[in-house]
């Protein structure tokens, strides 16, 4: 698997063609663990005030990202993959359209 090193809507659309190869599902499964990860860490960091200090709510937005994700995994739990491309969906739009809290377009 390759390594992800950053969340972007081209890493988003990856992961969610994965889910249309029945053998790279877990692949799929793996990378959403990952964003979660990522976005976990950078929530954290956001709490303790290291990431883009006070000039944004950047917390708020990184929470919801997360509940995107976390509702993707929870679907792929139940065997819904058509549910978890939805989630992905809607992640990868918000990543485009760039709703987050603060500019430039990351923090």
């Amino acid at each position: 698997m390759e390594q992800m090193l950053i969340v972007n809507p081209d890493s988003v659309k990856a992961t969610r063609e994965k889910l249309g190869d029945p053998t790279r599902t877990q692949e799929a499964i793996d990378d959403i663990k990952k964003m979660i990860e990522i976005k976990q860490t950078l929530l954290w960091r956001a709490d303790a005030g290291t990431c883009c200090g006070s000039l944004c709510n950047i917390a708020s937005f990184l929470s919801r990202e997360i509940t995107i994700l976390e509702n993707a995994l929870n679907a792929l739990g139940k065997n819904n993959k058509a549910e978890a491309i939805r989630s992905l969906e809607e992640y990868q739009q918000i990543l485009e359209s760039n709703n987050g809290p603060c500019e430039p377009k990351s923090c």
